[in-house]
């Protein structure tokens, strides 16, 4: 639980400073009429007067909203359509239900209570999304029998169980405000750079002071805290894998993960130090090596 409420904190942090950037940026560039506008709607809304409370207010509001509509269900349902999801149908359907009812047997869980997806990609992935919805490619059905099947279904339940998917649907909200007000900074100074080369006197300089103004502010939030934070949620992504591995032994599918996580990734290299700092899981021959304790262990 803590380690998600530090995942949560550390991406609201990062991806508040570089809208709090953003809309004092456009506070300076907007026209008044615009502004004036604004603050009457918000000062019905009892925000208080004042361009410090007006910019708190347009930051949270950008920043939260999103992640409240990416939460319901008709948005989730959205997202992955728009990912290339389907719902499984036929064949492909009655190898995952078979796969999940091994796994619902033993956690108690109906059938029913989860929404079953397949992509049309090449290559072999499988995650779970939302609330309720795990989604497989169809080259995973192909390449894995029955049981590793099962295995790495349930390491994606597991996501589901620990609220590992739900967090994520809050934080892609989150990013999704932030890199786009991050965009937007840089194409503002892109603007300010093609300005600059206007022949007025004096209009260089002040562009380009503007420029700065802006560039300065958003590389330091960047560097100094945006990528730090990128790194504790990645550090966090990667312990959440651990766990979910940890579920899919406990339901008594640990050796069908094992098989499956290793046949999915039979020829992977292993990743250099940067890469494995950057990455959302671990480094697969750590995880079989935990997988294969935990099955020792479980006897």
């Amino acid at each position: 639980m803590l380690s998600k409420l530090l995942t949560i904190i550390f991406s609201f942090i990062s991806n508040m400073a570089i809208v709090l950037i953003f809309w004092t940026v456009a506070w300076y560039c907007l026209p008044y009429q615009v502004w004036d506008k604004v603050v009457r709607f918000l000062t019905l809304i009892h925000v208080t007067p004042g361009r410090d409370s007006i910019l708190l207010t347009l930051s949270l509001t950008t920043l939260l909203v999103p992640c409240l509509l990416c939460s319901t269900s008709i948005a989730q349902r959205i997202n992955l359509w728009l990912m290339g999801a389907r719902r499984a149908k036929g064949a492909e359907q009655e190898r995952m239900q078979k796969a999940m009812s091994q796994i619902c047997s033993v956690n108690g869980n109906s059938l029913a209570a989860y929404k079953l997806y397949v992509m049309d990609k090449e290559f072999c992935n499988a995650f779970a999304f939302g609330d309720n919805h795990i989604c497989v490619t169809r080259p995973l059905l192909t390449a894995l029998d029955d049981t590793e099947l099962a295995g790495i279904m349930a390491h994606e339940v597991g996501h589901l169980h620990n609220g590992d998917t739900n967090i994520s649907i809050y934080l892609a909200g989150m990013d999704f405000c932030g890199n786009l007000a991050l965009n937007l900074l840089i194409g503002i100074t892109k603007v300010c750079e093609i300005l600059s080369n206007i022949p007025i006197p004096f209009m260089s300089i002040l562009i380009a002071i503007f420029s700065i103004a802006v560039a300065i502010p958003t590389m330091l939030v960047q560097f100094l805290v945006c990528v730090p934070a990128n790194l504790v949620m990645l550090f966090f992504s990667r312990r959440n894998e651990y766990k979910a591995d940890r579920y899919a032994c406990d339901v008594g599918l640990g050796k069908g993960l094992y098989d499956g996580l290793a046949c999915i990734c039979y020829g992977e290299t292993k990743p250099g130090f940067l890469d494995q700092m950057w990455s959302t899981h671990p480094v697969t021959e750590k995880r079989l090596n935990k997988i294969e304790k935990m099955i020792a262990k479980r006897g």
